[in-house]
């Protein structure tokens, strides 16, 4: 196994790192924040321009032919600028069309995603916050001609930019708890949907999604209805290996920063750099981030080559998740007032590491997870 950038994968890196520095400054960051949007469409637009949105999908839909991989080393530079947009969740959402999609549906979404006119998010969590079977209670009633949707969604990604939603809902009841899980493309304007959104320490736009009678056709359902439990399955790793990449992204930012600032802030005359506790407190971080970064993109790579990663996935989620943690929290330290300021940077970091923290599935959840690989 080579986890090291091929020479493609290096130029995204390097082409991500430019743009983002030219294109997406910290006060456009601040600006999306203080918005309703939760993105800026300009960017997006840039950012289709680039290829970044076609990355993993066919050449024939419009895309690169790329890998989640690639998608990883380009989420880990949008971390690093802090950069708010619906990147992760879009893509996210694309893969699992041309993972379960038929033919005439991976014709129909792909391309406007690849084309930057597509904001796709998957709506799965519920007001349990359970990532497990047991917890998809959205009922989908069949009709003559297709299914009716009742139930809600939580913590559904820049919902409110999006044009189409995933939504995972339970079509019928089985021997089984993943029995009876069925996938939807549902209208995000489609009568009986309401949005609204939640505030949320990350900065990032995430939405309570009512489905109240919400008619879906049936060229709309996604994959087998009934079977869709493996598909949600693999976007749970995906998410939660990418999501992992990211906290790596928002540490190793919150790292460089500190590293920089006690090299010039000076107490008892020299710089606090120069202090062993401050030396080892910034060696400490820096190991937590490097094993998180390899466990990490172990596990997009183990889902990029095909392979089965549920426990990777919940690995790198744990490491990162207490990497981003313990980064941010002794940036802060060592930063002292300044770094609680809402004007200085780190605090960008410092939520959204927190916000990542939770995202598809708690640090508890990641290891009882683990435990039952054990």
């Amino acid at each position: 196994m080579d986890l090291s950038l091929n020479e493609t994968q290096e130029m995204f890196k390097q082409t991500a790192r430019d743009f983002l520095a030219a294109e997406f400054p910290i006060s456009l960051v601040r600006r999306i924040e203080g918005g309703v949007q939760g993105y800026s469409p300009e960017i997006w637009k840039k950012m289709a321009e680039l290829g970044w949105l076609g990355v993993p999908f066919p050449e024939q839909c419009g895309g690169l032919g790329g890998s989640l991989l690639d998608v990883a080393v380009l989420a880990e530079e949008l971390a690093q600028a802090a950069a708010l947009s619906p990147y992760v969740s879009t893509l996210l959402s694309g893969l699992l069309i041309l993972r379960e999609g038929d033919e005439a549906q991976k014709a129909r979404f792909l391309p406007g995603i690849a084309a930057g006119e597509l904001i796709v998010s998957t709506a799965l969590v519920e007001p349990s916050g359970s990532y497990e079977p047991a917890g998809i209670q959205l009922e989908a009633t069949a009709q003559s001609d297709g299914y009716v949707l009742n139930g809600t969604k939580l913590f559904v990604e820049y919902a409110s930019a999006a044009q189409e939603l995933i939504c995972v809902a339970r079509s019928q009841s089985g021997a089984d708890v993943t029995d009876g899980i069925s996938l939807f493309i549902v209208p995000a304007d489609a009568p009986g949907v309401t949005i609204d959104n939640l505030k949320v320490i990350g900065g990032d736009q995430q939405c309570e999604v009512v489905f109240d009678n919400v008619a879906v056709a049936k060229d709309r359902v996604l994959g087998q209805p009934g079977k869709a439990w493996p598909g949600v399955a693999w976007v749970l790793d995906a998410a939660r290996a990418l999501a992992s990449v990211e906290l790596v992204g928002f540490g190793q930012k919150a790292l460089d920063m500190t590293v920089d600032y006690i090299g010039y802030r000076e107490a008892f005359g020299k710089p606090i750099g120069s202090f062993q506790a401050a030396q080892h407190q910034c060696a400490d971080t820096a190991i937590l981030l490097e094993g998180a970064r390899w466990a990490s993109y172990e596990a997009v790579w183990r889902l990029s080559e095909g392979h089965a990663a549920s426990f990777h996935a919940a690995v790198a989620k744990a490491s990162a998740s207490r990497a981003g943690r313990e980064a941010t929290i002794t940036a802060h330290q060592l930063h002292g007032g300044i770094g609680y300021m809402e004007e200085f940077d780190l605090q960008f970091y410092s939520r959204r590491a927190k916000g990542w923290e939770l995202k598809w599935g708690t640090p508890d959840q990641m290891l009882s997870k683990i435990t039952d690989y054990a």
